[in-house]
């Protein structure tokens, strides 16, 4: 297997992985259920794609136990306040510069 199909298989895994914290953290917000649409997860996807998986999965975590200070956990996060959150995380752990 060559370096670029090696490269893509680990870009899509990484995607995949995203997606399925996205939704994970979606299914968290009851009032949010209609949302959850191929169309709206990819703008997540979108929106934490420079972040790295160790901030989606921190910041996911963060929005669904309710500690994201000033959140209203009524309500799912918008994609850039979870990208925002993430790139936090990014700095936090050291993998941002």
């Amino acid at each position: 297997m060559g370096r670029l199909t090696q490269s893509l298989r680990a870009a899509t895994g990484l995607v995949m992985a995203k997606k399925v914290l996205i939704v994970k953290m979606m299914r968290g917000f009851p009032s949010s259920q209609s949302q959850i649409t191929e169309g709206n997860i990819e703008a997540y996807v979108s929106a934490v794609a420079e972040c790295s998986l160790d901030a989606v999965t921190r910041s996911v975590g963060q929005f669904l136990s309710g500690k994201v200070e000033g959140h209203n956990n009524a309500y799912m996060p918008t994609a850039a306040e979870l990208a925002s959150n993430a790139r936090q995380w990014d700095y936090a752990i050291g993998v941002a510069s």
